[in-house]
C-alpha cells in the first residue's frame, strides 16, 4: 500500500508534538524542524532550520522511502508516549 505525503506530514506533526519540537511552517522558522523530500536521493528526512540560514540533520542525514519513514515516525512517537513517566518511576536513575 502506498504511503501518501499527507500521512507522512501527519506522522511528522505527531512526532514533533510528542517530543515537544516546533514544526516549521516556513523557512523563516529558525530552530524549527521540517520535512525534506528528494525522490532521486532516496526519499524523506528531517531537517532543523539553523539561524545561519542553513539546515542540520540532527536525526541523521540518511533518507528513507515513504512507508519506512512514516513507520519510523509513528514508532518513535508511540515509544515516547508509552514510556513517558515510566523512566524515573520506582527510584530509577537517569
Amino acid at each position: 500500500m502506498r504511503t501518501t505525503q499527507k500521512e507522512i506530514e501527519t506522522a511528522f506533526l505527531r512526532f514533533c508534538k510528542r517530543f515537544d519540537l516546533k514544526a516549521a511552517t516556513s523557512w523563516k522558522d529558525k530552530g524549527a524542524y521540517q520535512l525534506d523530500h528528494v525522490a532521486c536521493y532516496g526519499g524523506w528526512r528531517i531537517e532543523k532550520l539553523l539561524p545561519s540560514g542553513g539546515v542540520s540533520c540532527p536525526f541523521g542525514d540518511r533518507r528513507y522511502p515513504a512507508g519506512t519513514f512514516a513507520a519510523m515516525l509513528r514508532f518513535a512517537a508511540d515509544a515516547q508516549y508509552e514510556t513517558q513517566g515510566i523512566r524515573f518511576a520506582a527510584g530509577a536513575s537517569r
